[in-house]
């Protein structure tokens, strides 16, 4: 329950963050929770796995035409750059 309380303080910080700038809005992604799968040895045990949840992810920030994508987690933005490479 910690983590989680951490993980939500985190998010509900670096939101203010973005809001805060002037001349910015925050559009955040539909289904933004779901993992990229690109964390840790995930993407190289599980490549089969991570192509389709990374590409599901990219779909959503696109469709947002943020010109844009910021997030708390580099992996995820290591995610949409490297979603059509294989694992290794």
């Amino acid at each position: 329950m910690a983590a989680t309380a951490d993980a939500n303080a985190c998010v509900e910080s670096a939101t203010k963050v973005v809001v805060a700038v002037k001349g910015l809005s925050l559009c955040e992604l539909e289904d933004g929770e779901l993992c990229c799968g690109f964390g840790g040895t995930f993407a190289v045990k599980f490549p089969m796995i991570r192509r389709p949840w990374a590409m599901q992810k990219l779909q959503c920030a696109m469709a947002t035409k943020a010109d844009y994508i910021v997030s708390n987690d580099s992996s995820c933005l290591n995610a949409f750059t490297r979603v059509d490479r294989p694992a290794g």
